[in-house]
């Protein structure tokens, strides 16, 4: 049998012949056939074919480039730019002739803030860019937070503006700018069902923030809870303020130096860890805040 085996128990009636195939093969037809008592075999002969994996559709903002379609063949994807890839970046042919994973996509990216200015004790400029020129963004979704470090209290602000699509700035006016606080902004495209938020731009962090200390594990595929770790520090304990872009804020008390969000959905949300202790009165410092998304 070429690329294959067959193996025999004998040519008499009630005779076994099983059939086999290389790896890199498939048997197509039966892998069993007995000798009857006419002399004849059943079934009829079947063949090894080789293992081809399908071909790959053609990747729409982006690009597929593969090795073969034999079994080990290896499918790398990568996107435009302006672009972000969801799913597999790599998938591989298997013996069984199907790919690993599912096909990926590329889809539009994030909007970039190229510039945060403070014009007055009250007032911000934002200026952004669009990841992709002319796509259909429906409006834009700009979050401002401010967390204030003091003596016996902890004041935070968070504020939404929406601002049509085609412009790329905005002002935010009346807004509390105390220095010694820590101010973030972050710019959401929002293109019907899909939204899209750029990294966080601080605008200002004092000395007393520790930043880009806390970890974020997600505890499902559907990212619907997270588990917040961070370095333990000298607190009577912690306060976890998750804001969500829609509305939909948490507060969370720990004693330890870890807490798990639930019910988060897919949209973007601001996890901010704030220490408090009794030492001199009651102060607060706070890790800087980080993006969930």
């Amino acid at each position: 049998m070429e690329n294959g085996l067959t193996s025999t128990g004998g040519f008499s009636p009630g005779s076994v012949a099983n059939y086999t195939c290389n790896d890199g093969y498939v048997l197509e037809g039966d892998s069993r056939r007995v000798c009857q008592a006419t002399g004849a075999w059943t079934g009829e002969e079947p063949q090894c074919v080789e293992v081809i994996c399908p071909p790959l559709n053609a990747m729409e903002n982006g690009l597929t480039s593969t090795g073969g379609f034999s079994p080990g063949s290896v499918a790398n994807y990568t996107c435009n730019d302006g672009y972000v890839l969801e799913g597999d970046s790599r998938r591989v042919c298997q013996a069984t002739g199907a790919w690993t994973g599912e096909e990926p996509q590329c889809v539009e990216g994030p909007p970039s803030i190229t510039n945060v200015t403070t014009d007055s004790t009250t007032s911000l400029s934002v200026l952004w860019a669009h990841s992709v020129a002319g796509q259909p963004t429906c409006y834009y979704l700009i979050t401002y937070i401010c967390l204030a470090n003091g003596s016996n209290s902890v004041y935070h602000e968070k504020r939404t503006l929406t601002v049509p699509a085609g412009n790329t700035s905005v002002v935010l006016s009346d807004v509390e700018l105390p220095p010694g606080s820590v101010h973030v902004v972050v710019v959401t495209a929002v293109s019907g069902d899909v939204s899209r938020s750029s990294e966080l731009k601080y605008i200002d962090i004092s000395s007393a923030v520790t930043p880009a200390l806390v970890t974020v594990v997600w505890n499902s595929q559907t990212q619907t809870s997270a588990t917040l770790e961070w370095p333990r520090g000298f607190c009577w304990d912690y306060v976890v303020i998750c804001y969500s872009l829609s509305g939909k804020d948490q507060i969370l008390v720990s004693l330890f130096s870890r807490a798990v969000l639930n019910d988060l959905y897919q949209e973007t949300y601001i996890a901010v860890v704030i220490c408090s202790s009794f030492r001199d009165g009651y102060t607060v410092d706070t890790y800087a805040p980080i993006l969930l998304k």
